[in-house]
């Protein structure tokens, strides 16, 4: 029966990668001005934030000649293919129960990008991939040398989304946790020298938050072939933004009714089965007894406010959150850093309806909005509409 289930989910997590490429490959068709100008961004204007992926793909069209449209649509569907195989590689080891299915199969987990399109393509792509990375292949580095990965990757995924540096507190804990039988003297050690790495990135992301005028022209003369309205209502053209001027935009939205209330309620049903196996779990370090692991997802989710006070896009930045700290309850799990109370291991005779209503019929909308979206809202009302005509 698991060895079915197992299959069951492969086969969603195939299809899911399928679908998140097909929507790219229009979005880069279509020259979106969000999808896809996002990944064009680089530093032919100076340095910038966001840049460090679209400096890569631009040196790899000037020596290579190959189109740049094509380059980039390649590489992030690499990057959706290798986050899918490593997925399925990763939930093989996963125990499956009613809990951990809806755990799985939450709309923030990494369906998202399906249920709400807009999200696909874009680079928390990067992000996720890089979580799944340090949890499968963390521990096969040697233990003094698992530092620079995580600096590396560190570097990587803050150059290429300034806002991912309020995850980089993940990457501590996927480190503590891998290593969680080592000495805390020893782990401190190489802790406090990530810690410096990173202070010093984040001075750079701070004082490179914006770029004048000249720079974003310069950059859209790199990439105007492959963007014709390139500095028009696009990512590009935000570069020039101030932090204040970020607030500001955001500060508006807040004043929508019910904004904040809404996400909020979103973000609990979204969570209850992650939120419901921390607190049924317990550290397996006597020293933490005291403890519930449930601190390490109020502490997580904590860390990631001030990207919901500068930024609109509060179900992407959710969906991280979660997808992260799923793939690092389970790995905790795994190598006995958790604990799991038991639990009852029925699987409901509903299982299949459960789940269904549960993830695959509702999502969150991932900006300036506070309704949720009924997945098969349009499909059914152009049946109605078929109909009436």
């Amino acid at each position: 029966m698991q060895t079915n289930y197992y299959k069951y989910i492969n086969y969603i997590i195939a299809a899911t990668t399928l679908i998140i490429v097909v929507n790219f490959g229009q979005f880069v068709i279509e020259k979106s001005s969000v999808q896809y100008s996002d990944w064009l961004i680089n530093y032919q204007g100076g340095f910038v934030r966001r840049g460090l992926p679209g400096e890569i793909f631009y040196q790899l069209h000037y020596f290579t000649k190959i189109q740049l449209d094509f380059i980039v649509f390649i590489f992030v569907a690499f990057f959706y293919i290798l986050f899918g195989y490593f997925l399925t590689k990763f939930l093989k080891n996963i125990k499956l129960n009613l809990l951990n299915f809806l755990i799985i199969f939450s709309p923030l987990s990494f369906i998202y990008p399906v249920m709400e399109q807009k999200v696909s393509g874009r680079k928390d792509i990067i992000f996720t991939l890089s979580i799944i990375t340090l949890v499968m292949f963390l521990e096969k580095i040697k233990f003094e040398n698992q530092k620079y990965f995580i600096i590396l990757l560190t570097l990587l995924t803050t150059f290429s989304h300034s806002g991912f540096f309020v995850y980089v507190p993940l990457f501590f804990l996927i480190f503590i946790i891998l290593n969680h039988q080592i000495s805390f003297k020893k782990i401190f050690k190489e802790i406090f020298f990530i810690s410096i790495a990173c202070l010093v990135l984040f001075f750079i992301i701070i004082f490179n938050t914006s770029i004048n005028s000249d720079s974003i022209i310069d950059i859209c003369n790199s990439v105007n072939k492959y963007l014709p309205n390139c500095g028009v209502s696009d990512y590009i053209s935000t570069l020039n933004w101030s932090l204040k001027y970020e607030i500001e935009l955001v500060t508006k939205i807040w004043n929508k009714e019910n904004y904040i209330s809404f996400y909020i309620l979103a973000f609990f049903l979204a969570n209850t089965p992650l939120i419901y196996l921390f607190t049924k779990s317990e550290f397996s370090n006597k020293n933490y007894s005291k403890f519930n692991p449930i601190i390490i997802f109020i502490l997580i989710n904590l860390c990631t406010i001030p990207i919901y006070y500068i930024g609109a896009d509060y179900g992407r930045y959710m969906h991280i959150t979660y997808l992260s700290l799923m793939l690092i309850y389970f790995k905790g799990l795994s190598n006995k850093f958790f604990l799991l109370r038991k639990t009852k291991k029925n699987y409901n005779k509903f299982l299949f309806v459960i789940i269904f209503l549960y993830g695959f019929t509702w999502t969150i909308p991932h900006c300036c909005n506070n309704n949720f979206k009924f997945i098969y809202q349009k499909p059914i009302s152009k049946i109605i509409d078929l109909n009436i005509n």
